[in-house]
């Protein structure tokens, strides 16, 4: 296992399923069905955790990742070898401490180095 850590960007999906049951009196089934779903009222305290999925990708270290870290959206997660399993969310400040400013500068040279320095030229169709 490399030691050098890598910046994934990771989606995780939950999802929940709630069920309850209803006796209805109604014309049809389809009546029935409709009415029960109004009247029953399934609350989150009811429903059962049915599965967990996250699709993960590499985040890219360039010139906007310190930008990026501070998205009040994100949940940020690092290595915490004192828990059980081995990560914990933290804060903004010791995520970016994670990013050393060599590695950021690498990012940032090597981008300058991939464009050769210059701007991409417009193609003409």
């Amino acid at each position: 296992m490399s030691s050098e850590l890598q910046l994934f960007r990771v989606t995780v999906t939950k999802e929940w399923s709630a069920e309850g049951e209803a006796l209805v009196w109604a014309p049809d089934q389809a009546t029935a069905e409709k009415w029960a779903e109004r009247q029953v009222n399934l609350a989150m305290d009811c429903a059962d955790d049915c599965w967990t999925s996250a699709h993960g990708r590499p985040e890219p270290i360039d010139d906007g990742v310190l930008n990026r870290m501070a998205d009040k959206d994100l949940w940020l997660v690092a290595p915490a070898p004192s828990k059980p399993r081995g990560c914990d969310r933290v804060r903004v400040e010791q995520f970016q401490a994670l990013l050393s400013p060599k590695r950021l500068e690498a990012a940032r040279l090597a981008k300058i180095e991939a464009d050769n320095g210059q701007l991409p030229l417009l193609e003409v169709a």
